[in-house]
């Protein structure tokens, strides 16, 4: 399957991370760079996300769907938009079968939408 269908089929919905207890997300400074670091309990693993991938990381919080986090990033300057739609895609498939993420908990609706102005505002990495 492509990135660009995969991404078709995923981009309504939205997708939230496995938290406390199970999954510890801190966010750290490490030589000088932003990460995420991400530890898995049940499977005593541990994952480190900069860049992109800590961004993506950070907005599965169940809210915003998977188009809206392509659309985020773009409105930061993070990349283009078909780059971006294949980063975002890749991540939510290596998570997804880490188990890092839960299964799409709804279909985004336009009144979910927030304010795009809210979105611009949210932190990035420097």
């Amino acid at each position: 399957m492509s990135t660009l269908s995969f991404f078709e089929k995923i981009k309504d919905l939205c997708y939230i991370r496995r938290t406390m207890p199970e999954v510890i997300t801190r966010r750290e400074r490490i030589e000088g760079e932003e990460w995420f670091v991400v530890f898995d309990e049940p499977q005593q693993k541990l994952y480190k996300f900069k860049g992109n991938a800590g961004l993506i990381w950070q907005r599965l919080d169940g809210k915003i769907s998977v188009e809206m986090i392509v659309e985020d990033l773009c409105l930061h300057g993070l990349g283009d938009r078909e780059t971006l739609i294949k980063d975002v895609s890749r991540f939510i498939a290596r998570a997804g079968k880490k188990g890092l993420i839960k299964a799409a908990v709804k279909k985004f609706r336009k009144e979910d939408v927030p304010d795009y102005e809210d979105l611009a505002r949210r932190p990035t990495l420097p």
